[in-house]
């Protein structure tokens, strides 16, 4: 009884030491905020990404504080979650992921 009670300490020690230390997988130390799993928009540098109805809108935002519609780039009517990678946009849909530079 007593080795089957070291043998799950055992375990449950080594899943909370895998668990305890969380890697930064946000490769973009431009980006502001938190993205991930179904951010439909972010902002990097001085611009603002967002998502609706299948594109990708991009705002300038200004050092006043207003925003100004930049572009729209359509791409899929499934798009979910944008996420910053180093120099590109990854945009991922339920049909696949988009890169974008």
């Amino acid at each position: 009884m007593k080795r089957i009670k070291i043998y799950y300490l055992t375990i449950l020690l080594l899943f909370l030491a895998a668990c305890s230390s969380d890697s930064d997988i946000s490769a973009s130390s431009e980006g502001t905020g938190t993205a991930g799993s179904f951010a439909s928009f972010i902002i990097i540098d001085d611009y603002l990404y967002a998502i609706n109805a299948g594109a990708i809108h991009t705002y300038l935002l200004e050092e006043n504080g207003e925003m100004t519609f930049s572009s729209s780039l359509s791409l899929d009517s499934n798009l979910e979650t944008l996420f910053p990678y180093g120099d590109l946009l990854l945009v991922g849909s339920q049909n696949g992921v988009f890169f974008l530079d």
